[in-house]
């Protein structure tokens, strides 16, 4: 398998909003759960809660 797109998302909601769009169009959606560290915290306050995910798409 081949990766085909890979997103950044802040959120679990918006996470689940993108896994839930892909699955209909590649064939695996794959989802990491990353905690946040301070520095990104501080980078760009509002935009990371204590977790953010990277969902990568597979054909």
């Amino acid at each position: 398998m081949k990766n085909v797109n890979t997103a950044v998302a802040g959120s679990a909601a918006e996470a689940a909003k993108l896994i839930r769009e892909w699955s209909k169009k590649y064939a695996k959606v794959t989802r990491a759960k990353i905690k946040t560290s301070r520095d990104l915290m501080k980078e760009s306050p509002g935009r990371y809660g204590p977790y953010y995910y990277v969902i990568k798409a597979w054909k």
